[in-house]
């Protein structure tokens, strides 16, 4: 039966080249070797009777590794709206965040409000508004790395984040527009 639907599959790719082929030398990982190629319309041979020449490429493997050195502040051109770094590191008021947190003794370490503002502002602005279009990008995006150093916060963080700061968030964004917008 496979040999059935692979012949098929050699007759139809002959028939799309509008080839005629006296023999098949082998058909082996998608390629087909072919030993007298003839055109169909006027039967002349192709290439002056010689074998079909066949294309060369420069090799390459898609399960190659390939450790390639990422500088993060380098990923962050200056003026752009991805600057958001130093805007809300330097120039917006966090304190209302960091009532939120009450894990200073005990409890888990939680992500940085600073982190989490840069992710959902800076999203917004690429138009992702869903937690795990967000949480994605941070696994992905390079700019999305750059501007939270790698974090990548659960997708329920995110969006907990969101539910419950909302008001807070929408006066953070109001200032980085403002901000942005003195800045030119």
């Amino acid at each position: 039966m496979k040999n059935y639907f692979l012949k098929r599959r050699v007759s139809h790719i002959i028939r799309t080249l509008h080839l005629s082929v006296e023999g098949v030398e082998k058909v082996s990982l998608g390629y087909i070797f072919l030993h007298q190629a003839r055109c169909k319309s006027n039967g002349a041979p192709l290439n002056g009777g010689k074998f079909p020449s066949m294309a060369r490429y420069k090799p390459y493997d898609v399960r190659q590794v390939t450790l390639i050195p990422v500088s993060f502040p380098d990923q962050i051109l200056p003026g752009s709206f991805e600057y958001l770094n130093e805007i809300v590191d330097e120039h917006i008021d966090l304190r209302p965040f960091e009532a939120r947190y009450q894990n200073d003794e005990t409890g888990c370490l939680a992500y940085d409000p600073a982190i989490l503002l840069k992710i959902v502002l800076f999203g917004y602005c690429k138009g992702l508004i869903s937690g795990r279009r967000l949480a994605e990008a941070c696994e992905r995006n390079v700019q999305f790395k750059a501007l939270t150093a790698d974090s990548q916060p659960h997708f329920t963080t995110i969006a907990d984040f969101v539910a419950t700061m909302h008001q807070e968030i929408i006066g953070v964004f109001r200032d980085v527009l403002i901000y942005a917008d003195a800045l030119g």
